[in-house]
């Protein structure tokens, strides 16, 4: 249903641009729709994948730096669905940097559950020194756009990196912080969620009676269970924590009706597991070595079938943490040839600055040269003229002296 809502909104939105409508404002409510489908936790195909490639590289070149997170946000989402993690890994990185966080109106809430995706993505891949990190990077932006809950809820969630780093101390701390400070600000509900898990490490642990009190909040206030306290489907594990309970206070018939309805009511390798398990140590109590062995038999039997699809997994994972580092190459070649790219036009843009400042040199020699030598020139042709104009005294100071000495001889020969 809501697909179908989805490509008539999409219909109508292409009808509307058609009608006078901006581009702008047509790609806007494109991205909305798509926005809305992703937050309806609809599973987003290769269909909107297309969609989203093409809000994103119109958002790159025509939208503000919002726009351009979300888009590559919701492309990373398409490509999370379609359980091809390491592009989804990248898109997340590219929302991330189209972010402005110095700008007033930098969408912190949006920015967080991109860190907040990317973490969990980490987790998936077993990478959980970076899912910790990157739990930080989210309750520090929810922080920044004053959602206490999500900045609780990625704090909780560093737990669980910690649970598979085997740092359980660490793990049962921040869940019990994280809860407490929940219960602070009157989201008792999340908190009671939160409450179950922390009383499995507790019950673990062997400390019992401090698991007690978040059993308890759990199960009334959680929303997890119905009037006749079963819980939603997914979550029958908690039978077991909870039989292992009662099995350690003496209480064996609460503990074996728990372990039995987890063998009913769930059906995966887990709860076959920890409830046949549940029951063989409760008949080891009962002292029924035969039905304590049949138990152990079928948990083994469980735990072996348990450990294929983990190896199943851990294989699928590999083969992702592969794609992953081939992805990160791949980037850190595409940077290389970049850094190159630049390198080789900061080099050929130095050499044309050089030969700029050489040609100008070169012509501002000749402009002097060409004026000296015309200063030159000016000072020879009146030295010239000085000349002329002296010989021209020269020629008539000869005319007098030789007119007067012809005067002379004159008298003289008269004499």
């Amino acid at each position: 249903m809501q697909r179908i809502s989805y490509t008539v909104l999409l219909i109508l939105i292409t009808l509307a641009s058609c009608s006078g409508g901006g581009q702008y404002s047509e790609m806007r409510q494109r991205l909305d729709a798509l926005n809305a489908l992703n937050r309806a936790d609809s599973v987003l195909t290769a269909t909107e994948r297309d969609e989203a490639q093409a809000l994103a590289d119109y958002f790159d070149s025509h939208g503000t730096p919002n726009d351009q997170m979300l888009a590559h946000y919701l492309l990373g989402r398409c490509y999370a669905d379609m359980r091809e993690a390491p592009m989804a890994l990248h898109c997340y990185q590219e929302a991330i940097t189209r972010a402005d966080t110095l700008s007033p109106d930098c969408d912190f809430a949006q920015l967080s559950r991109v860190y907040g995706q990317s973490a969990t993505i980490f987790y998936q891949q077993g990478l959980y020194r970076n899912q910790l990190e990157y739990e930080d990077f989210a309750s520090s932006c929810a922080w920044r756009a004053n959602d206490t809950l999500a900045a609780l809820q990625c704090y909780a969630m560093k737990a669980l990196a910690y649970d598979q780093l085997k740092m359980k101390d660490s793990a049962i701390l921040i869940y019990a912080d994280a809860i407490r400070q929940m219960k602070a600000n009157n989201y008792n509900k999340v908190a009671a969620g939160f409450s179950g898990t922390l009383a499995k490490k507790l019950i673990d642990k062997g400390e019992d009676d401090k698991a007690l009190p978040y059993m308890i909040e759990h199960e009334l206030y959680s929303g997890y269970f119905d009037e006749n306290m079963n819980i939603s489907g997914g979550r029958e594990v908690y039978y077991y924590f909870k039989g292992l309970y009662y099995l350690k206070h003496k209480q064996l018939d609460s503990a074996e009706y728990l372990f039995r309805k987890e063998l009913q009511t769930g059906k995966d390798f887990n709860n076959q597991n920890c409830g046949s398990h549940g029951l063989a140590l409760l008949f080891l109590q009962k002292h029924k070595p035969d039905s304590a062995a049949k138990y152990f038999s079928y948990s083994y039997d469980m735990n072996d079938s348990c450990f294929v699809q983990m190896s199943t997994h851990e294989v699928e994972q590999a083969k992702a943490m592969y794609d992953y580092s081939r992805q990160q190459e791949i980037a850190q070649q595409e940077q290389r040839k970049a850094e190159k790219k630049q390198r080789i036009i900061w080099y050929v843009s130095i050499a044309a600055i050089l030969i700029v400042l050489y040609v100008l040199y070169r012509y501002y020699r000749k402009q002097e040269e060409q004026k000296r030598l015309l200063g030159e020139l000016v000072s020879m042709q009146s030295e010239v003229m000085q000349l002329r104009e002296r010989k021209a005294n020269y020629d008539l100071l000869l005319q007098e002296k030789e007119q007067q000495a012809k005067a002379l001889g004159t008298a003289l020969s008269e004499i």
